[in-house]
């Protein structure tokens, strides 16, 4: 018996995703650049990039490479975390996906942000483009609500797989600069923090 090991699982499972959506969407074999993103919930999240213009779409598969939600594409999207996936629709604007309650929700219109690094542990951390720094909004499924929930306090944020962390950064704390001419690229150390000590400076 043949024994395949995990990375040429994942470029067999890349080469069948990428011969049914080019079949879907008729496209030529050097048209995008495909790459895995996350298996989250046994959904695969990939995307795309374009040659010729830099777009990217995501979509998301099963583990057998079979498209999902009608291979639909969407501008930007999220890992799925408790059958919850945060979504960008160029139609539709930003919403999340229920896929256990079958629900499509919209993000309200007084969240303003920039940016958004995913939906974990119930809560969706974002950039806000007029505080110009990271927090968080904590989702209730049960209402479908949206209520604030780390405050707009840090320069970089991101929920942790273990539940009850996260990781947050201040760029006036030791940034480390990349880049020598053009761009400079800021990468901010992280901390991983007990939530409940995310909600000020203090402890950080």
């Amino acid at each position: 018996m043949e024994v395949i090991d995990e990375r040429k699982k994942l470029e067999l499972l890349k080469e069948d995703v990428l011969r049914k959506e080019q079949a879907r969407q008729k496209y030529s074999s050097g048209y995008y650049r495909l790459s895995l993103v996350s298996v989250e919930e046994n959904i695969s999240l990939w995307k795309k990039r374009y040659f010729n213009d830099d777009k990217e779409d995501y979509f998301y598969t099963d583990l057998e490479g079979n498209l999902l939600f009608n291979g639909r594409n969407f501008q930007y999207a999220t890992p799925f975390y408790h059958s919850l996936a945060c979504v960008n629709d160029r139609i539709d604007g930003w919403y999340l996906m229920d896929i256990e309650k079958k629900q499509l929700v919209s993000l309200p219109n007084e969240i303003s942000f920039d940016n958004i690094n995913g939906f974990r542990q119930e809560n969706l951390a974002l950039f806000d483009k007029e505080k110009r720094h990271w927090g968080s909004y904590r989702y209730i499924p049960e209402s479908a609500e949206f209520r604030e929930e780390i405050p707009f306090i840090w320069d970089n944020l991101e929920f942790s797989r273990d539940g009850g962390f996260v990781y947050t950064g201040l760029v006036d704390r030791s940034p480390i600069c990349f880049g020598a001419d053009k761009r400079r690229v800021f990468q901010i150390n992280a901390v991983k923090l007990p939530i409940d000590k995310a909600y000020h400076l203090s402890y950080y």
